[in-house]
């Protein structure tokens, strides 16, 4: 098993070798005004769990896996605000 340091420099080359895979990724799930900030929460979650120490072994699988989590959880906040707008009328 491969640990990955997580220094600061490393975290950059990470953010620009997969920001735009992932953006695509997402765009091609959700509403295009939703996306970047689905992958900017990807990406804070990414720097939290980086500073745990534990190490991310497979690096890749853990951004597609945390992304489609945050897809989930954005679909899953627009039925229930959607649900509630419907409510009020």
């Amino acid at each position: 098993m491969i640990q990955l340091a997580m220094s600061s420099n490393n975290i950059v080359r990470i953010f620009q070798k997969y920001r735009v895979r992932l953006l695509a990724f997402i765009r091609n799930r959700i509403s295009q005004g939703d996306a970047e900030d689905v992958l900017q929460d990807v990406f804070v979650s990414f720097l939290l769990a980086s500073d745990t120490g534990d190490p991310i072994n497979r690096v890749s699988s853990w951004l597609y896996q945390t992304t489609k989590n945050k897809i989930i959880d954005n679909n899953r906040i627009l039925r229930v605000t959607q649900k509630g707008l419907d409510f009020l009328k």
